[in-house]
């Protein structure tokens, strides 16, 4: 069996989840949902960052 998660162990799903659609998920689809979830955060950051740079 391949590793699992709780999701309802994970902070993010704590802080902003509305509701878990199941109690645990394969370590790595919760990985690869995790960066892809970063890589929006952090685009986010980046672009705010971009405007922030040009509104000087």
């Amino acid at each position: 069996m391949a590793a699992e998660v709780r999701l309802v162990d994970l902070a993010v799903i704590k802080r902003y989840s509305l509701a878990v659609r199941q109690e645990r998920a394969p370590a790595e689809e919760v990985l690869e949902a995790l960066e892809d979830s970063a890589a929006i955060v952090i685009a986010a950051l980046e672009a705010d960052q971009s405007s922030a740079g040009t509104a000087e």
